[in-house]
């Protein structure tokens, strides 16, 4: 049904937890149905909750994963041969929330993107971008003020290009004198810009919070210094 380039999942509890194939086709298919119409396209969903992974705010909690996800359609619940329920899809929406939290948090140059064919036989990216978009507006912390606007527009600037048919703002793209080539350029390399951002804000955070260094700064590419063998940030920088 989409492509799915699964990449490696380095603790056996959270591989424990990712959705089987059949629960992401279930997830998929109910986000699609009629009887859902607010809700997001699961490589859309994919998308916005990379961006609140990623982003400077706090992932939200179950409740607003659902509304976000789901467009809080109560109506699908109220169907009585309605397949899943209502409360089987929010336990999906919050797994599928926590999968993919984790896939961005321990990326290290691949990243398991959910992308539909085209009418065209190609990725359909745009779908995929403009959830992305939606999860940075529906961030807790604002993504665009102060000193670090004009870097995060461009680090972001690829994916309003990729979803530029659906949300087209010529004056997003003033600088570049061939779109459709910049848009080819961002696909190809649509997983590194997902990373840099991710890496952008995670430096931001860890540089912001004052605490006194008795050694020196560990990188997120580092060994911890736990002593378990595994880089920093796929141990205790999970959490940072």
């Amino acid at each position: 049904m989409f492509a799915r380039d699964d990449n490696r999942i380095a603790d056996p509890m959270a591989a424990a937890d990712r959705l089987s194939d059949a629960e992401l086709d279930t997830l998929a298919a109910a986000l699609a149905s009629d009887r859902m119409p607010n809700a997001m396209p699961i490589d859309a969903a994919q998308g916005a909750l990379y961006a609140l992974a990623s982003g400077p705010g706090e992932f939200p909690a179950a409740p607003a994963l659902a509304s976000l996800v789901l467009g809080d359609d109560a109506g699908h619940a109220d169907a009585p041969d309605a397949e899943p329920s209502r409360a089987t899809l929010d336990a999906l929406v919050e797994r599928f929330a926590a999968q993919c939290r984790r896939e961005v948090r321990e990326a290290e140059d691949s990243l398991p993107l959910l992308l539909f064919d085209g009418d065209d036989g190609k990725p359909d990216y745009e779908t995929w971008c403009f959830g992305y978009l939606d999860g940075i507006e529906a961030s807790d912390s604002p993504w665009f003020e102060g000193d670090d606007a004009e870097s995060v527009y461009d680090l972001t600037q690829p994916i309003e290009a990729l979803a530029a048919d659906a949300r087209a703002d010529p004056s997003l793209f003033d600088g570049i004198e061939d779109l459709a080539a910049y848009r080819r350029e961002a696909a190809r390399n649509l997983v590194d810009t997902l990373i840099d951002i991710r890496d952008y804000w995670f430096d931001l955070r860890t540089s912001r919070v004052p605490a006194r260094r008795d050694a020196p700064k560990v990188g997120r590419n580092d060994p911890c210094p736990c002593g378990s063998g595994r880089k920093f940030k796929q141990c205790h920088g999970r959490a940072a």
